[in-house]
């Protein structure tokens, strides 16, 4: 059975039951009872970054971050993109992933694999509170003989392109990487024609990005015109799993139309 994450509410849920490629079990009362309750924070705490228009605005989305480590279950996906779009948000950049056929594992929908008529936006619609643009990009299966890959996009096709490859041993590299691609991303022209291509292929949980605050820009950056200390991101981090810590954790802003701070991963 295939754990589903709390953002996800009721109506959401029934059009997931509708796709006959996924066997899940529909929730009890009191379930949905709380995917309800978790919406309505959801929702609260996305009228607070509505009405406060923390984010950094984009005048276009060229660059892209893909993420590909292994399948998992579907609450477990959820979480890692809805994070990895909260990053994307910030650096103007779009998210893209392989299909849910090859993100989603066999174990956790009763032994069968998820087709691939299955969409991403058969789970969830994500976009930026900006513009209301799509922050993730399912990629057709396609889109590369090996989502596993390293690198799954080829140089020849992006000259002149910042490419970064975070590999399977580089989870305690990611922080570093961001730092780099959040100094190309401030200092991009507004008509850039060329961007960055961040590849992750490591653990997200385990990694140096997971369990602290993004770090601000450099102080260069951070007296260009229109810079905000509020605009970086608010990601799921140590400070959701431990509650004693959240007197000290400042709220970031969101980026996209889902809180990830209510979603549950399915394994840690």
């Amino acid at each position: 059975m295939i754990m589903i994450p709390a953002a996800l509410t009721v109506p959401m849920l029934l059009r997931i039951y509708m796709l006959n490629d996924l066997k899940l079990e529909m929730p009890s009362v009191q379930a949905q009872d709380f995917f309800q309750q978790q919406h309505k924070r959801g929702q609260t705490e996305l009228q607070r970054n509505i009405s406060e228009q923390c984010w950094r605005t984009c005048p276009q989305r060229i660059n892209k971050i893909y993420f590909q480590h292994r399948s998992a279950g579907l609450g477990d996906r959820l979480t890692v993109i809805d994070n990895l779009a909260q990053i994307a948000g910030y650096l103007c950049a779009i998210l893209e992933v392989p299909p849910p056929s090859k993100m989603l594992h066999r174990k956790h929908n009763n032994g069968s694999s998820v087709s691939e008529k299955v969409k991403w936006l058969d789970f969830r619609n994500l976009t930026f509170l900006q513009d209301d643009s799509q922050a993730v990009r399912g990629l057709d299966a396609s889109f590369s003989k090996d989502f596993d890959a390293s690198p799954v996009y080829k140089e020849e096709n992006f000259p002149g392109w910042l490419h970064i490859v975070s590999g399977k041993s580089d989870s305690n590299g990611l922080l570093e990487d961001f730092i780099r691609l959040q100094e190309f991303s401030m200092l991009q022209g507004t008509d850039a024609r060329t961007g960055f291509i961040w590849e992750i292929h490591t653990t997200f949980y385990e990694s140096n990005l997971f369990d602290r605050l993004l770090p601000p820009p450099s102080a260069q950056v951070q007296e260009l015109s229109g810079y905000e200390d509020k605009m970086l991101p608010e990601l799921q981090t140590y400070y959701h799993f431990h509650p004693e810590e959240r007197h000290a954790h400042k709220r970031r802003c969101t980026y996209t139309n889902n809180n990830p701070m209510q979603l549950q991963p399915t394994s840690m």
